[in-house]
């Protein structure tokens, strides 16, 4: 069949869009800035790749699971997924490459890394957003609790504003009060608890205390979680509530807090997040701007054993809260280039990385759109 008989499909897979210039361009701008950023804090940049085992993509995180897409490998017969999540495998990273130098690694050596790449989950997270991310994070291992926790929410929230992002906020929670409330119950309840928790509906965990499915212990701790947020200072009402067991998670809230708003971040808690991915042990954060969710983040535990904490962004959501690039100068391209200064002048302005675009017109009567590159005096310069 010939190639111009073939009715041709423009369309795109549901969830899934293009992104067109200047977008584009606007979105691996905000990519270099990050990466700078990350870089000036000792981020090492490192680029898993696509498709990796399942094991390894999901962790056993049954919800994790479900947002990967599933393949078969042709060569060894096992299963594959398209990653939904690039923090599974920055883990499987760490702890391949500490496994090969056993023998020299320090216990307490703190590594940092940095990523960025696309994503890709079976279904869109919300209803704003498609199946396919450019996420961009950053993971910190062998950091202790508190410490470890204040660095990667403020290396998060300095990422932002390395883009341009301003005027945002962020919420911090801590997933170990909830893990360790529900560890003796059922999995399947744990996640059923997890999810009514998470979306703040505590008419829900009452009808599961009323019905015998959790104890009014258990219960009442969680509507404390539901409902304890705000500034700083609920958290000594809330540690007066909980169980004694949640005095530690708390007082490491309570650092996170005081350090981040010393650094004149707008800090508030709230006990209901509990992190993005059932993984998640330890301090979790939200960040928002524009009544947007920006970036998630917070402590896990590895297969290994170890402690890592990280945060992760979609850099689609992110561009678009950010200036514009500025647009190219226009440079008009005669009929016959033979002005030897005309020729210095681009190649000075592309080696100092101004944007240029040739526009091709002959008619001196016409105006050339600004900003341009026009002659006066004999000589060739930007006229904005």
């Amino acid at each position: 069949m010939a190639y111009n008989s073939i009715m041709l499909d423009f369309s795109i897979p549901e969830h899934l869009d293009d992104i067109p210039p200047p977008y584009a361009a606007q979105m691996a701008h905000c990519r270099e800035q990050a990466l700078a950023w990350l870089a000036a804090h000792d981020y090492q940049l490192v680029a898993p790749p696509l498709v990796d085992y399942l094991e390894t993509l999901t962790g056993g995180d049954e919800d994790l699971n479900l947002h990967t897409f599933k393949i078969t490998d042709t060569l060894s017969g096992r299963t594959l997924g398209i990653r939904a999540d690039q923090t599974p495998q920055i883990a499987r990273f760490d702890a391949s490459v500490n496994q090969d130098d056993a023998s020299t690694r320090q216990q307490d050596k703190v590594r940092r890394y940095c990523y960025c790449g696309p994503t890709l989950r079976t279904r869109p997270p919300s209803q704003w957003r498609g199946r396919e991310s450019m996420q961009l994070g950053a993971e910190l291992f062998g950091a202790p609790a508190g410490g470890g926790d204040w660095e990667i929410a403020s290396v998060a929230l300095g990422t932002l504003r390395a883009m341009g992002v301003t005027d945002f906020c962020i919420d911090l929670g801590h997933a170990g009060l909830f893990n360790d409330l529900t560890a003796s119950l059922a999995q399947t309840m744990r996640q059923k608890l997890l999810a009514l928790v998470t979306r703040r509906d505590g008419a829900a965990i009452e009808a599961l205390v009323a019905s015998g499915a959790i104890s009014a212990t258990i219960g009442q701790a969680l509507l404390i979680l539901v409902q304890t947020s705000g500034s700083q200072e609920v958290l000594t009402t809330a540690t007066a509530a909980l169980p004694a067991a949640a005095e530690a998670a708390l007082k490491t809230l309570a650092f996170v807090s005081c350090q981040l708003t010393e650094e004149q971040y707008d800090c508030a808690i709230s006990l209901s997040d509990l992190g993005s991915y059932g993984y998640h042990s330890g301090v979790v954060f939200s960040i928002y701007a524009q009544d947007r969710l920006l970036a998630r983040g917070g402590r896990y535990q590895q297969n290994a054993g170890a402690d890592g904490v990280g945060f992760s962004l979609d850099l689609r959501a992110v561009y678009e809260l950010t200036q514009p690039l500025a647009p190219p100068a226009v440079v008009n391209v005669p009929l016959q280039v033979a002005d030897e200064n005309w020729r210095q002048a681009v190649a000075a302005l592309r080696a100092a990385g101004r944007h240029l675009r040739f526009y091709y017109n002959d008619n001196p009567e016409e105006a050339v759109p600004l900003p341009a590159l026009c002659c006066h005096q004999g000589k060739w310069s930007i006229k904005e």
